[in-house]
């Protein structure tokens, strides 16, 4: 390594550590790359969590997700990527959630997969109403979603937003750098275009 990209990854690692909120369990990355003016994508490029000593999450898809860190992978991934991310692009967003990337692509599939009709929005104010609990609300759906994954996309839809908007196609492509065959990154193309 040069000696130029160890200072900065050792600049960029004091400063994150100092910047590391325990409560969401992920460091201000903005606040990072503010102090050290540098852009954040560099930042999480320079940054070493072992010289850090910041562990990341290991967060699986079927484990659930506080909403603010789906709000957070969701809104890092669409400003910085526009949906066309390539594996060294989800260890970036891995580092901006300290979750494992892996983890990260699984969870923004399972979010990406779930299709918010207005037919669904009104089942689901229905049950919420009612005073069901997400995981009855889940299994009622019957829409094959986890509790974290419904309720986020319940909460970050209106009303009137689903009324008005379509679907659009997938968020983000397959990439070949990814542990996919040829094979099985086409049946994964179908299958999205297929379902949503």
């Amino acid at each position: 390594m040069y000696r130029g990209n160890v200072e900065t990854r050792n600049r960029v690692s004091h400063v994150a550590r100092r910047h590391f909120d325990l409560r969401h369990g992920r460091c201000h990355w903005e606040a990072v790359s503010h102090a050290l003016q540098l852009p954040l994508l560099q930042c999480l490029d320079s940054f070493d969590a072992e010289h850090a000593q910041i562990r990341p999450r290991r967060l699986p898809e079927h484990s659930p997700w506080a909403l603010d860190d789906l709000a957070a992978l969701k809104s890092f991934t669409e400003r910085h990527f526009r949906g066309q991310m390539t594996v060294d692009d989800w260890v970036l967003a891995g580092k901006y959630m300290n979750i494992v990337h892996s983890d990260c692509i699984a969870k923004m599939w399972a979010l990406s997969a779930l299709q918010m009709t207005p037919q669904l929005y009104a089942r689901i104010s229905e049950f919420r109403q009612a005073g069901l609990l997400w995981p009855t609300i889940c299994a009622k759906a019957e829409v094959g979603a986890l509790p974290d994954i419904l309720r986020f996309a319940y909460s970050s839809t209106s009303h009137d937003k689903v009324q008005k908007t379509r679907r659009p196609k997938a968020q983000f492509r397959i990439s070949k750098h990814q542990h996919w065959t040829e094979s099985e990154d086409k049946h994964l193309v179908a299958l999205l275009e297929r379902f949503g």
